[in-house]
């Protein structure tokens, strides 16, 4: 029995989720460009849940904490088309288990993925409104002052 090409199981439409999680457990070290994720992501013709999990290979693979500023991260989603008007929120009172720390300096964007079964956090410095954020992670932000905030913090919640 042979085993499949990890990056080969995210291109199939008919990828189910455990073989997708399993996949990603197979991905060696980041060779891949970033698009791969991100075109994935973008197809309004894939599955929602191998949509999700495409981005959160995505920001996993591609995004660097302390490093990646806001800017290159609406660079690398594309245009992100999958994101909706209410998918990013502000964490403004943060209680019970949330898998990030911030001071009161930073952001915590949450942000909730096609299906809205997985969702990314994100620590961004400064302070910033999930409108600045959406805009910003669209590309179509001009306020430079989100583009090179850095995102300092990521974590995940995915769904079973």
């Amino acid at each position: 029995m042979s085993i499949e090409d990890p990056f080969a199981v995210f291109e199939r439409h008919d990828a189910k989720r455990e073989e997708l999680r399993e996949a990603a457990k197979r991905l060696g070290p980041v060779d891949e460009p970033s698009w791969f994720w991100s075109h994935i992501a973008n197809d309004k013709s894939m599955p929602a849940e191998l949509r999700a999990l495409a981005l959160i290979e995505l920001v996993r693979r591609h995004v660097v904490a302390g490093q990646t500023t806001v800017s290159t991260f609406a660079q690398l989603l594309d245009g992100a088309p999958w994101l909706g008007e209410d998918d990013v929120i502000v964490a403004t009172e943060i209680t019970g288990k949330v898998p990030v720390q911030s001071s009161q300096d930073d952001t915590v964007a949450v942000i909730s993925l096609p299906g809205h079964r997985d969702t990314i956090y994100l620590v961004i410095s400064g302070s910033h409104s999930a409108a600045e954020i959406e805009a910003a992670m669209r590309g179509k932000s001009r306020e430079p002052r989100i583009g090179s905030a850095l995102i300092q913090q990521i974590a995940f919640s995915v769904g079973d």
